[in-house]
């Protein structure tokens, strides 16, 4: 990526955060740079996180980030450079989480669990998790994660 794209990216991003932006912004910043940090302490001690640790949680807590336009620019980011004649090839995963005991976890449902040895029904609860990658056209070991969302799975009345 051209370091004036990789500027552009970031002022977007900037943008979609709507409250608490500087500090959302350092934590990302933060998040993207300390890979050996265990806690939101370690990572308030990150020189890109320019405050001081309480901030992380405030940041977290009354920060408000647009979703949908930050996907829409890591989407436009990553296919920009793709000429418009060409094929976009997507790679899509879905995975399961059980979570029998997470009563209080928001969004478990009802999901599919195959390769169950001991169990003779391949139903429990959890959650179900979908990746989007977007592929080269020559595979590689650095495949990009386009987005990761939740998929809801209604449970059975």
């Amino acid at each position: 990526m051209h370091i004036n794209t990789l500027e552009q990216v970031r002022q977007q991003m900037y943008r979609c955060f709507e409250r608490s932006g500087d500090a959302l912004f350092n934590l990302s910043d933060a998040l993207l740079s300390e890979s050996q940090a265990r806690s939101l302490p370690e990572l308030s001690l990150s020189v890109f996180f320019e405050r001081r640790w309480p901030s992380v949680y405030e940041a977290l807590q009354d920060g408000r980030i647009n979703v949908e336009r930050l996907r829409e620019v890591f989407v436009q980011a990553l296919i920009e450079s793709t000429p418009a004649d060409e094929p976009i090839w997507l790679g899509i995963d879905s995975s399961s989480m059980e979570r029998l005991e997470a009563v209080s976890s928001r969004d478990r449902g009802m999901i599919y669990m195959p390769n169950m040895p001991h169990a003779t029904n391949p139903v429990s609860v959890g959650w179900q998790f979908s990746t989007v990658m977007l592929l080269p056209e020559h595979g590689t070991n650095g495949d990009r994660s386009r987005d990761r969302a939740t998929a809801r799975v209604a449970a059975p009345d």
